[in-house]
């Protein structure tokens, strides 16, 4: 092909959407987002719209968090997970930990048991879940995420903003009681 010919531009083109959806999918399989800066020079609009053109790379799936831009394939990692473990890798712990719980409180709505942060994606050491907990305690703009025990002692966290009291400590108690009970 002679420079300058247009098939050698989307030909260059689909090699780099195949190398950015290998290196996506790879990281997706272990649990992971991409960041987009790691398989992407361009931006963000280039690379939607190359996606969109390519036939090979519909798996693939841009999220924005925190003005950072991650990418992850859909045929390792479902949205909801996506979303956690981009929230997990965009904020601090503290924020991660608040955006977490309000998300949960808002959309089953649920508490959020305070162990889930020390499983992937977050992978907090309990002394880090400590110092973010302590954190939000002292936060004043993080006063909707309230703790609450079950009977077992577990856990959980809650937006006062998005449940009632009542709720949160009925659902937590199931979850961490009476589903076990409750054949």
């Amino acid at each position: 092909m002679a420079a300058g010919d247009p098939a050698a531009g989307l030909d260059a083109a689909r090699s780099g959407i195949d190398r950015v959806a290998g290196v996506v999918r790879a990281e997706s399989s272990g649990g992971r987002p991409t960041r987009m800066e790691s398989a992407w020079d361009g931006s963000v609009e280039d690379l939607q719209s190359a996606l969109a053109e390519s036939g090979d790379a519909g798996d693939i799936t841009v999220l924005q968090e925190g003005g950072k831009v991650f990418l992850f394939s859909d045929r390792w990692m479902t949205v909801a997970y996506a979303s956690i473990a981009v929230r997990a890798e965009a904020g601090s712990s503290t924020s991660s930990i608040a955006d977490t719980v309000r998300h949960d409180s808002r959309l089953y709505p649920r508490p959020t048991p305070v162990v889930t942060f020390l499983a992937p994606p977050f992978n907090l050491s309990p002394d880090q879940l400590d110092a973010a907990l302590d954190a939000i305690s002292a936060d004043a703009s993080l006063g909707d995420i309230k703790r609450i025990c079950a009977s077992d002692g577990s856990v959980f966290l809650y937006s006062s903003a998005e449940m009632d009291a009542g709720q949160a400590a009925s659902r937590a108690e199931w979850m961490a009681v009476g589903r076990y009970e409750n054949p």
